[in-house]
């Protein structure tokens, strides 16, 4: 309910196509930070995955094909039934890795 001489909140459709109210300031400054903080992980990661990569054709690791593993020699991440996302483990049972730690 809007107070005489408030602006009362919009609503309609927003931009994800539903029916919520446009995010106020601090929401907007908090997806920004989150965004930026996600880019730092990526790049971060991408310098983890680069180095990791470095190390093993500097100790003359071949796979014998595609490298799918950065910390064992699995030769492919077998997803488990459940989606577990990024911290999904490969149901390789000597390799029991993340997601994130496969090529």
């Amino acid at each position: 309910m809007t107070k005489p001489g408030e602006q009362p909140t919009p609503t309609g459709p927003g931009p994800s196509g539903d029916d919520r109210p446009p995010p106020t300031e601090a929401q907007r400054d908090a997806f920004r930070q989150n965004e930026s903080a996600f880019a730092e992980l990526e790049n971060q990661s991408r310098s983890v995955r680069e180095a990791a990569e470095a190390r093993l054709r500097e100790a003359d690791y071949d796979p014998g094909g595609p490298l799918y593993c950065y910390v064992c020699t699995c030769s492919q991440f077998v997803s488990p039934d459940d989606d577990g996302g990024l911290d999904a483990r490969c149901e390789r049972e000597f390799c029991r890795h993340t997601s994130m730690q496969h090529a």
